[in-house]
């Protein structure tokens, strides 16, 4: 995990590529808790829409993808609660698809 600190703007940002969230959930709240990210990126979560995760005092942001039945990639952003922001839907890209 890579953990930024501006201090000049006073913003935390944690940037982390996961390669599947849900066996180290409870490290990474461990993480969280420890260095108080205001904003947390993850990619690659692996998650399927029936996952929940939660983290106390952060709003979550999810896109998950599945493709052939199995949870692939997929990002979450968690932004803390006392930090006024506003969520703008991702729009479904059909005609714009990964490269593998």
């Amino acid at each position: 995990m890579t953990m930024i600190s501006r201090k000049s703007i006073g913003l935390k940002l944690c940037s982390w590529n996961a390669n599947g969230i849900l066996n180290k959930i409870s490290e990474f709240k461990i993480f969280v808790e420890k260095h108080s990210p205001d904003l947390a990126l993850i990619q690659e979560t692996h998650l399927r829409p029936h996952h929940n995760i939660n983290i106390p005092n952060y709003n979550c942001y999810r896109n998950d993808r599945i493709g052939d039945g199995i949870a692939r990639g997929g990002t979450l952003i968690l932004v803390k609660k006392n930090i006024s922001h506003h969520n703008i839907p991702t729009p479904p890209l059909i005609t714009l698809k990964p490269q593998w």
